[in-house]
């Protein structure tokens, strides 16, 4: 079985030297990052910390995860880890994303919403994301679960993937809204998927490119082409 890490960046400059500094790549068979068109000298520091660099061209985090899976698939990759370089996905959860793989789960997320866990916003007397992500994660598991464990968070794109899971899902989203979409594939086709207990910190700099309104209204958009595959589906039985 082997084991990539691909990164995911774009304009996070301030945030990659405390990254880099905590990553340990040691146990993957191939490590490459999927940059989004940075304009702020971030690419150049991850070539100087000797990572290949993939450009992006069209933006999009649904993009990157296709061009990571193109890239696992020229080097005969069997799953992915996908980490962001922003700083707030803690770098010593990635063996538990390799035993979770290695232990056959096809899909393995790492939770903000588990006991143990932690949300960026659990310091703030309003947390409105957080309660978007959990409304999301009932209508997921209320429409499409088929009996399946409840994913308690669906939407956290910290997470890994086996490359015939992702081929057996056969996604054409461009945006934030993918891991929601390889969620609620995962609930349709009934695959393995384990998640455990993360802890979510802060930026360390740049902005988010997941603005609130435009984030939500695409999940919303994903429950209705999820919703109209499943009636498809039942008409052909």
């Amino acid at each position: 079985m082997k084991i990539g890490l691909a990164l995911l960046n774009r304009n996070e400059v301030e945030a990659l030297p405390h990254f880099l500094a905590k990553l340990d790549v040691s146990n993957f068979d191939a490590v490459f990052v999927v940059d989004g068109g940075s304009t702020d000298g971030s690419r150049e520091v991850l070539l100087h910390n000797h990572l290949k660099v993939i450009d992006q061209e069209s933006k999009g985090r649904g993009q990157a995860f296709s061009i990571a899976f193109q890239e696992a698939k020229r080097l005969e990759l069997d799953a992915l880890v996908f980490i962001s370089t922003d700083g707030n996905e803690d770098p010593s959860d990635l063996p538990k994303f390799i035993q979770g793989i290695l232990n056959g789960f096809e899909l393995v997320i790492a939770s903000r919403m588990l006991p143990d866990s932690r949300n960026e916003e659990d310091d703030s007397i309003f947390r409105p994301r957080k309660a978007a992500n959990k409304v999301f994660a009932y209508i997921a598991f209320f429409m499409f679960s088929n009996g399946s464990p409840r994913l308690t968070d669906p939407i956290n794109g910290y997470r890994a993937m086996s490359l015939d899971a992702w081929n057996k899902m056969d996604l054409d989203y461009s945006g934030y809204d993918i891991e929601f979409a390889t969620s609620i594939q995962a609930y349709r086709l009934g695959m393995k998927v384990l998640e455990f207990p993360t802890f979510e910190g802060d930026r360390l700099g740049g902005e988010s490119g997941a603005r609130a309104l435009p984030t939500t209204l695409a999940m919303l958009r994903v429950l209705n082409r999820m919703r109209k595959l499943e009636k498809k589906h039942v008409k052909r039985f």
